[in-house]
């Protein structure tokens, strides 16, 4: 049965509150639970709901007694208002803080009173959620993988005039009673990142704001109002206005939008952007019927990359260039343009993660080549060269040549099927040749072709050579009598060559053979390739 942990020394925790004693606690409010804590404790709370104004303490931190659990809505539910206004930090997690007629969160005074919530539900029932007015610099309020709702009209999530930092990152802010009221700051920092927002934004003063891969969909509503002098930064968002535009940009504001941003907003006049403000922006990409932007001073940025990112399970995503006019001279050109001839290279990249990269483009380095490579660069693994002479080279393709450099003994003349090692390689392009072996890479048509010189041979002999591969054989090349054929030194070369079909790992192999005397007929070798054999992969 459960143990009053007021007598048990053997608790997990001195610290664990629930509604009642009997139900293995030590206490049955929070407030009881802070009053005799101190720095370094951690309070563990049991599900159920406290309705309790709180005064957090510094170092003292409030958890789930189960833990913080990620994508639920916490058990433990905090009815009232936490206020901080002592220095230090304390951390909240696991638990759902709801208004009750006030704030849930007030972080007030002249301290550095420093808030860090995880993994926590906001519950804006019936007021604003978070009060935040320390005139400290070293005062924040961190979210991080939190939710809220603002349930109801006429309030927000946040309303500040902190000196400094209120935001967090992988957020979640809902808004299921399409409350029009704007979340404001008129001094301090708002950032948020990978997170997403269904409330307006005005800021004024010289409250400064950073959203970095922030969805923002606002209904109807202006998804940021800025005015003062403060500056906005934006990068990888993506808002929604509905018809309203997506930002209104005041006098003497500065907005920068970098990185792939999209506006959506089918507001009347056309105008995603307005105001008499400065923006300074990279190409945006505009998904409604509006697409102007109406900011008296407007800078473009350069540009380093544009992306286009999307989850469409099934079908495409595609970017087309296209031209519908069916006359002459109407074409469709995807055009990629460099600074000049000592700049970089016009490239376009193929990528599957976990695969081989393709690029291809000019290599504005060497010669101004057209090339093909296996890899994410050009002069990489480059797989096809075209230079501007019309010449076309196949860096990898696979070849090979190969020659006797000593003479192999008494290896025939008796009848004997020799197999020619072709010892010395002259190159190898990618490393498939071994001693008097060539294995297929791919499947494909292969050309060989080989001279084989025989010495000791008699007026009488018969010989030839036959190229060996795994599918078939190409047999009696060179054939002859050597009647009035070998040289003086009664030498006799035998020639021939064949266009095999291959399959991935066949083998391919010369052999040659020689009848009419003793094995005593060698096959020649020198260090000047007389006897070789050559390979490659033609189509």
């Amino acid at each position: 049965m459960p143990t009053n942990n007021a007598t048990n020394n053997y608790a997990c925790s001195s610290f664990i509150v629930a509604p009642t004693i009997a139900e293995g606690a030590n206490f049955t409010t929070i407030a009881s639970a802070l009053a005799a804590a101190s720095s370094g404790d951690t309070i563990f709370i049991k599900p159920g709901t406290y309705t309790e104004d709180l005064t957090p303490v510094e170092g003292v931190n409030l958890t789930s007694f189960y833990g913080s659990q990620l994508g639920n809505t916490p058990q433990v539910i905090i009815l009232g208002n936490c206020t901080f206004t002592t220095a230090g930090s304390v951390v909240i997690s696991g638990i759902q803080l709801e208004t009750n007629g006030d704030f849930l969160l007030s972080v007030t005074g002249s301290a550095a009173s420093f808030i860090v919530l995880e993994n926590c539900f906001l519950n804006c029932t019936n007021n604003t959620g978070i009060t935040y007015t320390s005139s400290n610099a070293g005062a924040q309020i961190l979210m991080f993988d939190c939710e809220a709702d603002i349930a109801t009209t006429g309030i927000t999530f946040f309303v500040s005039t902190a000196l400094n930092l209120i935001g967090g990152n992988y957020n979640s802010i809902s808004n299921s009673g399409a409350s029009t009221t704007p979340s404001t700051s008129s001094l301090g920092s708002i950032i948020f990142s990978w997170s997403s927002l269904e409330i307006p934004l005005s800021v004024t003063g010289t409250a400064f704001v950073s959203f970095r891969s922030v969805f923002i969909d606002t209904g109807n509503s202006t998804c940021i109002t800025t005015a003062g002098n403060g500056e906005t930064l934006i990068k990888s968002c993506d808002f929604s206005s509905g018809s309203a535009p997506c930002m209104t940009i005041g006098v003497a504001t500065n907005v920068i939008i970098t990185g792939q941003t999209a506006l959506t907003t089918v507001v009347a006049d056309g105008f995603a952007l307005t105001g008499a403000g400065s923006v300074a922006f990279s190409p945006l990409a505009f998904r409604g019927s509006a697409s102007g932007i109406n900011v008296t001073s407007q800078t473009i940025t350069p540009v380093s990359n544009i992306k286009i990112s999307a989850t469409n399970t099934g079908e495409e995503i595609s970017c087309q260039v296209e031209n519908t006019s069916n006359t002459a001279s109407s074409d469709a050109t995807f055009r990629l343009t460099t600074g000049g001839s000592t700049s970089g290279d016009p490239s376009v990249a193929y990528v599957v993660p976990g695969a081989t990269d393709w690029t291809h483009g000019i290599d504005n380095s060497d010669q101004d080549r057209f090339i093909l490579s296996a890899s994410d660069a050009l002069g990489t693994t480059n797989v096809m060269e075209a230079f501007v002479t019309g010449e076309l080279l196949y860096p990898l393709q696979p070849a090979f040549l190969a020659f006797n450099s000593v003479t192999d003994a008494n290896a025939t003349g008796d009848g004997t099927i020799f197999t020619i090692d072709f010892n010395t390689q002259v190159y190898d392009v990618g490393s498939n040749y071994g001693v008097g072996v060539f294995t297929a890479p791919v499947t494909g048509k292969y050309s060989f072709g080989t001279s084989v010189v025989m010495d000791n041979v008699g007026t009488a002999d018969v010989g030839s050579i036959t190229i060996v591969t795994s599918n078939r054989s190409y047999s009696g090349l060179g054939l002859q009598d050597p009647g009035g054929t070998k040289d003086v030194n009664n030498n006799l070369t035998f020639a021939g060559d064949a266009l095999a079909d291959m399959d991935f790992a066949d083998t391919a192999s010369i052999t040659c053979t020689l009848s009419g005397q003793a094995k005593t007929v060698g096959v020649f070798g020198t260090t000047a390739p007389t006897t070789f054999s050559w390979g490659k992969l033609d189509q």
